[in-house]
């Protein structure tokens, strides 16, 4: 199986990204479930200087095309574009969303959009809950 993982990055620190976004990966890969993300792509920091706006949306979508559900981590209030953008492509291609939303979010529609919302309190919180989840029967419905 395979995920993506949608996180906002404009305005994060690379600290606090890395402290939220590697449980995430770790935590898929015991889960046998092969996670893109972004925030571990060599390639894409190679190739993005040359990228106009659009040029991020559609790199997504070609991810998601060959992805079995989104994995979509909200920590604050603030809007991301490209999460919109990656939850609506995904309910339109009828991928399965889950978002994962902290404690004390609640300025999102996003979770409304989602086939499973997950609440967590900290990272160990949502490490945890992901570890509890049958991905393979969220796939199937």
């Amino acid at each position: 199986m395979k995920t993506l993982i949608s996180y906002k990055f404009t305005g994060e620190t690379k600290e606090n990204l890395e402290n939220l976004i590697i449980p995430i990966n770790d935590a898929f890969k015991k889960a046998n479930i092969k996670a893109y993300c972004t925030f571990f792509d060599k390639n894409l920091a190679k190739i993005e200087k040359t990228f106009k706006p659009q040029d991020y949306t559609f790199y997504a979508f070609k991810l998601i095309d060959d992805i079995d559900f989104l994995f979509t981590v909200l920590n604050s209030d603030e809007k991301s574009e490209g999460m919109i953008l990656e939850v609506g492509y995904c309910i339109g291609k009828k991928i399965p969303v889950i978002v994962a939303v902290k404690d004390g979010v609640n300025k999102t529609y996003l979770p409304g959009m989602a086939n499973m919302i997950i609440n967590w309190k900290d990272i160990n919180d949502l490490i945890q809950k992901i570890s509890k989840i049958d991905f393979k029967k969220l796939c199937q419905n």
